[in-house]
């Protein structure tokens, strides 16, 4: 599917979306109590700030067109991406993104009386990791009842998953928030039209965006502490701490190469600096280096002992160590899945997780004191 065809489909979606809004977010499981955080978190609907939910988890993202346009977008390469998201962009810039449903003229502009496409744009964009586009789009919106759809989304993303924000996506927002509070104020004081309809759309829009707009704001910083707070209780962990440096002395000891003991210390800081999925990437390309050259370095170890073909790529080095009972043949089958795994998630693909580098990041340095460990004795063994 080429780029035009895309958009054009993507645009009969968006005019769906527009009469027919599919975004919503709902209870994973349901809750024994109507007073249970998750229960009451629909409460905040309408409230602002709402409350942000500090273990996300709880309320799972539906939309059925949502489903639709990540297909569309799967099927185009590069450029064809960046001219799919461009023409989303341009709805956010545009003033016709909503529609006012039936009911009394004077309800007109209302977030109750309108629908939009905006809500489900900001969802796909932030969640295929073009959050900075959204962003920079936000200034240029103009002041419809489509905004405000657009900034109650925000909220509702805020509150039910924090973590599909980093912090550099918060400290943008809190930056632009105030700008458009201006803007909406200078709305406010503008002379009053005779139209009823557009008298009525500004009426509502500089009535309830500005609370928004300000409970954003608290909201972004609260999602910030705590991302902090999460970063903190995961990373810190002093038995995996204590566990990297017996990995660096038993590295030293054992007289492998500086560069590899540079690439695990290179790997906890990409880790530990990463923001972004472009970032945890690099800090799973640095691990999976480490990973197989760490078997390639102790399979010349054992080599100069042993003997024998000196094996050089990564299956039959595996297999090497195995054979010489370095490895048993349990541990050589999860170390190939192993490696397998963070080629798949953190390498072949265009960007890696923060879980994924978490949890390999933990396994590599777990891992590699059992394997040393296991080593050091080996080569003790006459």
């Amino acid at each position: 599917m080429n780029a035009e065809e895309a958009i054009r489909l993507s645009e009969k979606v968006l005019e769906e979306e527009r009469h027919t809004p599919t975004v919503h977010y709902m209870l994973r499981q349901p809750v024994v109590s109507t007073a249970a955080p998750a229960a009451l978190a629909y409460r905040d609907r309408g409230q602002h700030p709402r409350t942000v939910q500090p273990t996300p988890g709880a309320h799972q993202f539906s939309s059925e067109n949502y489903g639709l346009r990540v297909g569309f977008f799967s099927e185009l390469d590069e450029s064809g991406r960046a001219r799919f998201i461009a023409a989303l962009c341009c709805h956010i810039v545009g003033a016709g993104a909503y529609r006012v449903t039936k009911g009394d003229v004077l309800g007109t502009g209302s977030w109750r009386r309108t629908t939009s496409e905006l809500p489900l744009i900001a969802e796909f964009l932030i969640r295929q990791g073009h959050c900075k586009e959204l962003l920079s789009a936000l200034p240029m919106a103009p002041l419809r009842p489509g905004l405000t759809m657009l900034l109650m989304q925000l909220e509702e993303i805020i509150a039910f998953d924090f973590t599909l924000l980093q912090d550099s996506d918060y400290a943008t927002l809190r930056e632009l928030l105030p700008s458009l509070l201006v803007r909406i104020d200078q709305l406010r004081q503008e002379t009053r039209v005779s139209d009823v309809t557009e008298s009525n759309i500004r009426y509502y829009l500089v009535e309830e965006a500005p609370p928004i707009c300000e409970g954003l704001i608290e909201m972004c910083r609260k999602a910030m502490f705590l991302r902090l707070r999460e970063s903190r209780n995961s990373d810190v962990n002093t038995e995996i701490e204590t566990d990297r440096d017996r990995v660096g002395s038993f590295l030293r000891r054992l007289s492998f190469s500086n560069v590899l003991i540079a690439s695990l210390e290179q790997a906890e800081r990409s880790y530990q600096a990463a923001t972004n999925r472009f970032e945890y990437k690099e800090c799973m390309s640095h691990l999976r280096s480490f990973l197989e050259n760490i078997h390639k370095e102790a399979c010349v170890l054992v080599h100069r002992k042993r003997g024998g073909v000196l094996p050089t790529n990564w299956g039959k080095v595996i297999a090497y160590l195995a054979q010489e009972a370095v490895l048993t043949k349990s541990e050589e089958e999860f170390i190939t899945a192993l490696y397998r795994l963070i080629s798949d998630v953190g390498v072949h693909s265009l960007v890696a997780e923060r879980e994924h580098a978490r949890l390999m990041r933990n396994i590599n340095i777990e891992y590699g004191l059992l394997f040393l460990t296991r080593l050091d004795k080996w080569m003790a063994t006459p």
